[in-house]
């Protein structure tokens, strides 16, 4: 039985940081896998947080802007610590939808996919929770990702 993918979808790598090389390729550095463990009393202060989003829009379904907003634990829904607006975005879907139009094969070009980086310098983390990050068309939400924030318990020095 094959599925057809929803409208739109994402992920997100969390790191402490990305770089850039001049190849074009990118470099993450301090990746997350399941949970930011953080040490010492909150709120606490990171060096630095950051995200690879990568988007992915079903061709020709949506419309208008395209914002990415990205949510610490505390963060109320109205107010995100990251917003990250695309307002070009129906520019961008037809210049996707003619180049899907010269595709031989058209289910091999169904989705058109955005990626771009997001670095927070010195992120204060007042709770535990979840950092969030979800891209916002109109009044459409898709979760591009999340991940959890414990707090650790100091290692023990030895002795």
């Amino acid at each position: 039985m094959l599925l057809d993918p929803p409208i739109a979808f994402g992920s997100t790598v969390f790191c402490d940081e990305i770089r850039h090389e001049t190849s074009g390729k990118f470099i993450f550095i301090g990746v997350y896998s399941d949970a930011i463990i953080v040490f010492g009393d909150l709120p606490i202060t990171l060096p630095s947080l950051a995200f690879a989003i990568s988007y992915s829009e079903k061709i020709a379904q949506l419309s208008g802007p395209l914002e990415f907003r990205i949510f610490l634990p505390g963060d109320r829904n109205e107010e995100p610590s990251v917003r990250a607006a695309f307002p070009m975005m129906d520019e961008i879907r037809e210049a996707a939808r003619l180049e899907a139009a010269k595709n031989v094969n058209a289910e091999e070009k169904r989705y058109f996919r955005l990626d771009t980086q997001v670095g927070l310098p010195s992120p204060v983390i007042r709770e535990e929770g979840y950092v969030r990050v979800r891209a916002y068309v109109g009044d459409i939400e898709v979760r591009i990702g999340q991940i959890r924030v414990l707090r650790g318990a100091r290692p023990q020095e030895p002795m």
